[in-house]
């Protein structure tokens, strides 16, 4: 789970999570922010969604993650779902 939330956020950003310098500095990093700027609504509102799961994936306790990937699995289908929702 926590290497999908890393993958998550590179795919996303073009760049990964932690670099190696932030995991031996620091083996508690804060998980890395999405840049959200310049975008529309919709596309806000789906980082900002996107960015609460990797921020789950990327908890230290693995207690305060996604516990299997059906679970991971469904909370992007609901950001799948409310991007596909037309908007009237």
């Amino acid at each position: 789970i926590y290497s999908m939330g890393c993958l998550m956020f590179e795919v996303l950003c073009g760049r990964t999570a932690f670099s190696l310098e932030d995991i031996w500095r620091d083996s508690q990093a804060e998980p890395p922010r999405l840049i959200i700027e310049n975008l529309g609504a919709a596309e806000t509102a789906a980082l900002a969604a996107m960015q609460t799961i990797i921020d789950r994936c990327l908890k230290e306790k693995p207690s305060e993650r996604y516990q299997t990937m059906n679970e991971l699995r469904s909370a992007l289908s609901q950001v799948v779902i409310a991007q596909s929702v037309p908007k009237q």
